[in-house]
């Protein structure tokens, strides 16, 4: 039988840089949280490139959400029971026409 090593501590710990940055505690439940707080738990950090060197997307290219009155009906609804589908919680483009069909998606116990 070949002898089997304890793992290198160095390799399992956090890098120096890990231990300077402050992690922030858990949202409330029901809090939305946008942009960088969306990010800012995840241990990994990636550097943002130069914001000027970054090419926008055309005007064309970004559809106006539809502010149907079906659209806005299921969202009171949804409000109204405190509740948030998959769609809303990945910011999904194709939000209102889900929901201008009256379709709305939830994950259970996941």
């Amino acid at each position: 039988m070949s002898e089997r090593t304890a793992p290198d501590e160095t390799a399992l710990a956090p890098p120096a840089s890990a231990s300077s940055t402050t992690v922030r505690t858990a949202p409330r439940q029901g809090e939305k949280l946008r942009g960088e707080d969306k990010v800012a738990r995840i241990p990994v950090k990636i550097a943002p490139s130069d914001p000027s060197q970054r090419l926008r997307k055309p005007a064309w290219i970004r559809a106006p959400f539809p502010g149907t009155p079906e659209v806005q009906r299921l969202k009171r609804i949804l409000r109204e029971n405190r509740l948030h589908t998959v769609c809303e919680e990945a910011s999904c483009p194709n939000l209102g026409e889900c929901f201008g069909h009256g379709t709305a998606t939830f994950m259970i116990m996941g």
